[in-house]
């Protein structure tokens, strides 16, 4: 009996298109375009960047309005798990380095304390300091059963970040 290479290597061929298109495809039509669809719905927010990996979805986005963080953030959270089922959800925020980021740096300390100590109001008179101090010209907190949402602006450029309650806090990344 002999063994042709041919009709070997074109079924290979053919079940690895059908694989990876399947994945490919389902990926863009039943994840991508709903998320990109609803993040398009929603007035104060503009979708940046969207990657849907094997294990991660990582969403970029960037806010107008500082007062509806929270919810925008809730609802981007909520439908990307939905339609990403198991996989880690990243929300991250558009590009946000430079004046804001290193006023951030050079405060993270003292707000990771008051959350380890469970003393948020201490966060806030943080940004009453910065603000009194000029350094920030506005600051918008919220916080939830999970998050705590920081916003801070100088005037030109904002600075958005949200930091979990509920488990260990890595500032720079999250």
């Amino acid at each position: 009996m002999k063994i042709r290479p041919l009709p070997i290597f074109l079924s290979f061929l053919l079940s690895a298109c059908i694989l990876f298109g399947g994945w490919f495809i389902y990926g863009e039509q039943f994840v991508k375009k709903p998320i990109r669809d609803e993040i398009g719905k929603m007035k104060d927010v503009s979708l940046q960047e969207l990657k849907v990996g094997r294990e991660q979805v990582t969403i970029t986005i960037a806010l107008q309005n500082p007062n509806k963080f929270q919810s925008n953030y809730q609802d981007i959270k909520r439908l990307a798990k939905e339609k990403a089922g198991e996989k880690k959800i990243v929300i991250d925020f558009k590009s946000q380095e430079g004046k804001m980021q290193t006023i951030w740096e050079e405060n993270q300390l003292q707000i990771a304390e008051a959350i380890d100590l469970h003393q948020y109001s201490r966060i806030q008179q943080v940004f009453d300091q910065l603000k009194g101090k000029k350094v920030i010209k506005d600051y918008v907190l919220r916080i939830d059963d999970e998050y705590i949402y920081i916003y801070m602006t100088n005037g030109d450029s904002p600075f958005y970040k949200v930091l979990s309650r509920t488990k260990e806090v890595n500032l720079n990344n999250g």
